[in-house]
């Protein structure tokens, strides 16, 4: 497993919208617009604090809620709520195959997939 756990990647809005995506791995919006609206999306919401459980920018986000509400807001995709669902949507990637808008897993908890974020590019 890679140091950033699972990786998702959505490789067709059309699969995303069905959550038909393939098994196992990390979204990649494939369309850079689709990939620059999540971006955009995730950077608009830094400073807003972290809630437990948060779904909604004006009280906090966890992470999970975060992602939920960029990917709503940048496609109208309804991704499942906890890190662990998304984490089993998707396909593996390699480290190296990152690319903006992906969403990167990680174990915080002494679990798998129990952190979600959205890659940014330049490695952050």
């Amino acid at each position: 497993m890679t140091p950033f756990g699972r990786l998702l990647r959505a490789r067709a809005l059309a699969l995303l919208v069905g959550l038909a995506l393939l098994p196992a791995g990390a979204v990649r919006a494939h369309h850079p617009a689709f990939a620059a609206e999540v971006v955009l999306g995730a950077l608009a919401h830094l400073g807003v604090p972290y809630r437990f459980g948060g779904s909604d920018p004006r009280r906090g986000f966890d992470c999970s809620g975060l992602v939920r509400h960029v990917f709503q807001q940048a496609a109208a995709l309804n991704l499942p709520r906890s890190s662990e669902e998304m984490a089993s949507l998707g396909l593996r990637l390699d480290p190296a195959e990152l690319a903006p808008g992906d969403l990167v897993f990680f174990n915080t908890r002494g679990r798998a997939y129990s952190h979600v974020g959205i890659y940014v590019g330049e490695g952050r």
